[in-house]
């Protein structure tokens, strides 16, 4: 604001006010509040002084990242023989993609593409961080990965909790689709249709780790922010 004598304003102006707004551009000072702070996961780990994964991940819940786990099983009667379950590490939504190979590098970064693809056109959304075991930890891929400024994080052999979110839901949507195919007496090689099932129960089953929430809801409230 900027003072100006009553006796230099006329009576009948709008700014018939001994204050007026100054429209000038003024100069950041240290009272300002900062901007915002992006960064990937490594620089904020960097940043925050070596910081734990767990910790990391709470200080930046909102980063899109995304935990990669396969099931293999018996071939489907249209071929397929695994499933890649992408689980969103904030909502926990499950996203299933059906596989006709045991570890193709050629059909795991086909998949990853298209995953990444899918959400920046879709819901314009961008995946920050991917985090997988070993399988995905192969030269294209890594690569292509790079490229596209995602950070990538391999989780160390044999250690569950490093990979845990996605292998959790990969084991609760693969008990669901069995328990429902041996109900329903269907055949072993349909499992690609109790899987889908599955996948879109669990979707929407209230959780504790989400407040009660449903992944679903989750997710598309984070979306709607």
């Amino acid at each position: 604001m900027e003072y100006r004598p009553v006796d230099q304003v006329s009576p009948g102006s709008r700014n018939h006010s001994a204050f007026l707004a100054n429209q000038r551009r003024r100069r950041r000072t240290t009272r300002d509040p900062r901007a915002v702070a992006t960064a990937n996961s490594d620089l904020w780990h960097l940043r925050m002084g070596h910081i734990g994964q767990w910790a990391l991940h709470k200080l930046g819940k909102h980063v899109h990242e995304v935990h990669i786990d396969w099931t293999d099983l018996k071939t489907e009667y249209r071929g397929f023989l695994r499933v890649m379950f992408i689980t969103c590490r904030w909502t926990g939504i499950v996203f299933p993609y059906f596989m006709s190979t045991h570890g193709s590098e050629q059909e795991n970064l086909q998949v990853v593409k298209d995953f990444v693809q899918w959400c920046d056109r879709r819901y314009n959304l961008k995946v920050k961080v991917v985090r997988s075991d070993n399988e995905l930890n192969r030269g294209r891929t890594k690569a292509w990965i790079r490229d596209q400024g995602i950070s990538f994080e391999a989780s160390a052999p044999n250690t569950y909790d490093q990979n845990g979110r996605a292998e959790r839901s990969g084991g609760v949507v693969m008990e669901k689709a069995r328990a429902m195919r041996i109900s329903a007496k269907l055949p072993h090689d349909m499992w690609m249709e109790s899987v889908n099932t599955a996948v879109y129960l669990y979707n929407r089953t209230p959780r504790h780790a989400n407040k009660w929430e449903t992944p679903y809801e989750r997710f598309y409230t984070f979306l709607d922010q």
